[in-house]
């Protein structure tokens, strides 16, 4: 009876992920080349991630990858910045992340971009370099008091360099 039970609660908690799945392929499917389809493909696969971490991941990884790379204008930043958690947080990659978050800054400048990748240097031990970039995000963005905040945290950590 208790491993009935157990195995009904596994059961529940995968068919709505599994559902999840199966809608993303589908949207790939209908548009292949779609960037926002690629990455609610990722989406799907993070979530089944605590149930088969090695599969999800390098699913999830590619499914982000193609996201990025046919991603339109208006796509790119979200799906970036979702890539980059994604590495970060799941596949324990923060170099990767912060590499990648860099890279599309060349491609687009955003300030939501600049703001993540400074989370992330600041968090990495490097603050000077989050400074920089929290520096251009106050540029592009004056008196945005997040922004702010945050440059005032960090210089005073890091002694005002």
């Amino acid at each position: 009876r208790e491993e009935g039970l157990k195995l009904l609660e596994r059961h529940r908690e995968l068919v709505p992920l599994l559902d999840r799945l199966d809608f993303a392929r589908r949207g790939v499917a209908l548009s292949p080349r779609g960037g926002a389809n690629q990455a609610a493909l990722g989406d799907a696969w993070l979530a089944l991630l605590p149930h088969d971490r090695v599969r999800a991941t390098a699913e999830a990884r590619a499914a982000y990858t193609r996201a990025l790379q046919l991603a339109g204008e208006t796509e790119l930043v979200p799906i970036a910045l979702r890539a980059a958690r994604f590495r970060r947080d799941a596949a324990g990659d923060a170099p990767g992340a912060i590499e990648l978050l860099e890279d599309v800054l060349e491609r687009r400048e955003d300030v939501r971009l600049r703001v993540r990748v400074s989370d992330y240097l600041a968090q990495a031990g490097r603050p000077a370099e989050a400074l920089v970039h929290l520096r251009r995000a106050l540029e592009l963005r004056p008196q945005d008091r997040g922004i702010e905040q945050r440059i005032e945290r960090l210089e005073d950590r890091d002694g005002g360099r």
